[in-house]
Order: C-alpha cells, then sequence, then structure tokens
C-alpha cells in the first residue's frame, strides 16, 4: 500500500482556501485606489480626536455639536488656503497675459557661443534661437495659445479641489458653476 502524499486535506477545503484568497485579493484591489484617502482620514481623525474629547468636556457632554465644530474648522483649514490659491491664480492669469503682450516688444540677445558646440542639440538649437531672434512677436502669438491652454489649466486644477470641498461641505447649496 503507498501513503497518500497530504492524507488529511481534501479538496474542498483547498477550493475554500483558494476562494478566500481571491476574495481577499479582490478586496485589496477594489480598496487600492481609496487607500491615501483612508490614511490621510486615519491621520486627521487620530490627530483630532484630543481635541474633540476637550471640546465635549467643554459643551458638557455634547459629542455632535462637538463633531460638527471639529469637522467645520478642519473644513476651513482646507477650504480657505484652496480659495485663496484659486483666487490668487485667478488675479495672475489678466497679469500673465499682459507679461506675454509686453514681450512682443523685447528683444532676444544673441545665443551663446556654447548653445551650438552642445552635442545632438547644438545645430539645431541655435537656427532655433536665431529664428525666434528674427521674429519674437510671431514665436510669442504661437505659443500664446499653449500658455492660455495652460493657464487654465492650473486654474482649473485649483477650482476642482475647492469645489469638491465645498459640495462636500454644503451638498444642497452648491453654486451653480460647479
Amino acid at each position: 500500500m503507498t501513503p497518500k502524499p497530504f492524507p488529511s486535506i481534501s479538496v474542498m477545503a483547498v477550493l475554500r482556501i483558494a476562494v478566500l484568497g481571491l476574495l481577499i485579493l479582490s478586496c485589496i484591489k477594489v480598496i487600492q485606489p481609496f487607500l491615501g484617502a483612508l490614511t490621510w482620514a486615519a491621520i486627521i481623525a487620530i490627530s483630532a480626536w484630543p481635541l474633540f474629547t476637550r471640546l465635549r468636556l467643554r459643551l458638557n457632554g455634547r459629542a455632535k455639536l462637538a463633531a460638527i465644530l471639529i469637522v467645520g474648522g478642519l473644513s476651513l483649514t482646507l477650504a480657505i488656503p484652496i480659495g485663496l490659491m484659486a483666487l490668487t491664480l485667478a488675479d495672475t492669469i489678466p497679469q500673465l497675459t499682459n507679461m506675454s503682450r509686453d514681450l512682443t516688444s523685447f528683444h532676444l540677445p544673441d545665443a551663446p557661443n556654447w548653445v551650438s558646440t552642445l552635442p545632438l542639440v547644438g545645430d539645431s538649437l541655435h537656427k532655433f534661437w536665431l529664428s525666434v531672434q528674427a521674429d519674437l512677436p510671431g514665436f510669442i502669438d504661437k505659443i500664446r495659445p499653449a500658455i492660455n491652454k495652460a493657464a487654465l489649466w492650473a486654474l482649473e486644477g485649483g477650482a476642482r479641489p475647492a469645489s469638491a470641498c465645498w459640495k462636500s461641505c454644503w451638498p444642497s447649496s452648491s453654486p451653480a458653476c460647479c
């Protein structure tokens, strides 16, 4: 009689372990995009807990009011800098546009001698420098759409977190622009 290699392990037990492993891997795959946010949520919750307990004691045990005040304070801590950044960026865009118009009267100096000696790109970079030097306003007009697109992208990047913060704090009173 030949001994069985694994006499105490049944096929059903192996199948259950495999299904459990697949279930755990699937859960990890689903949770993975949220791990950063969950980590920050845990950090904020742990760091705000002492303030919450002190505030609850001062408010005579009213935990809901303490929680609302903590959430409001944390929301303002996020919303105010993001809003100021968006406003500053919105104020800066017209200045950048005016600066790009002012650059049309700027004269580009001659290319340094070392530019043409750069390996692989020296000649083409020197020719490009000369073409831009000859027609700087034309070059600025060519890149102006890209500058405007980059400025709008930066403004949108600042406005998106502010809008998300606004919507999460006041979902029923979201502004029409968001």
